[in-house]
C-alpha cells in the first residue's frame, strides 16, 4: 500500500508553542509528531511513503535520514505553499500505485487502512474520506453527507451538537 503525507504547511497557530518547527515535527513524548505518524502506517502495511513537505522541509529530510524504516521512504519538496491540493497533486506525480492512502501530517486518525482501502476499491468510488462522529464540539467543520453517503457539503468551524469531521485520512 502506498501513502501520501502531507506535510508542507507552515503552523501558524502552534508557533507560540513549537516555535519555528513545522508541524509534524512538534515533540510528543520525546519524539517528533511525525514518528508515530511513520509508526501507525508501517503498522497498516504501508510500503512506500511519499511527504510532500514545504516550510523548513530540511528539518525533517534531516531527522528522516537519522532513521531506518522497514518501507520505502521518498519526498516531493513544495516550493511555494501549494495548500492541501496542491501538496496532494504534486506528491501525486511520485505514485505508482492507481489508488494510495493520503493523510494529514499533523493529524493521527488510527483508522484500519485496509479496510478503508477495501471499502474505497469496492464502491469503486472516485474519493474517499476517513469521517469521524463527535458530538457538543466548535473546533472542527462539518461535513453533510447524502443518505447514501456521498459528501455533499462542508461546514466551516462553528458550535456543533453533532456531526461528521473530516479525519484528515483519505483514498
Amino acid at each position: 500500500m502506498e501513502c501520501i503525507i502531507l506535510a508542507g504547511g507552515l503552523g501558524t497557530r502552534l508557533q507560540e508553542t513549537i516555535g519555528s518547527l513545522p508541524k509534524c515535527m512538534a515533540p510528543v513524548n520525546g519524539e517528533p509528531f511525525l514518528h508515530y505518524l511513520l509508526e501507525y502506517l508501517g503498522k497498516e502495511g504501508c510500503t512506500s511513503i511519499i511527504l510532500s513537505l514545504g516550510y523548513k522541509n530540511e528539518v525533517i529530510r534531516e531527522w528522516l535520514s537519522e532513521r531506518d524504516f522497514a518501507f520505502k521512504i521518498r519526498w516531493v519538496i513544495e516550493k511555494d505553499p501549494l495548500g492541501t491540493g496542491g501538496g496532494i497533486a504534486l506528491a501525486m506525480k511520485e505514485v505508482t500505485e492507481a489508488d494510495v492512502i493520503v493523510m494529514n501530517g499533523d493529524t493521527l486518525f488510527q483508522v484500519p487502512l485496509t479496510e478503508l482501502m477495501d471499502f474505497h476499491l469496492g464502491q469503486k468510488a472516485e474519493t474517499t474520506l476517513a469521517l469521524k462522529h463527535l458530538t457538543n464540539f466548535d473546533r472542527y467543520g462539518t461535513v453533510s453527507l447524502t443518505g447514501d453517503g456521498y459528501v455533499k457539503s462542508f461546514h466551516e468551524k462553528q458550535l456543533s451538537h453533532s456531526g461528521e469531521i473530516n479525519g484528515g485520512v483519505y483514498v
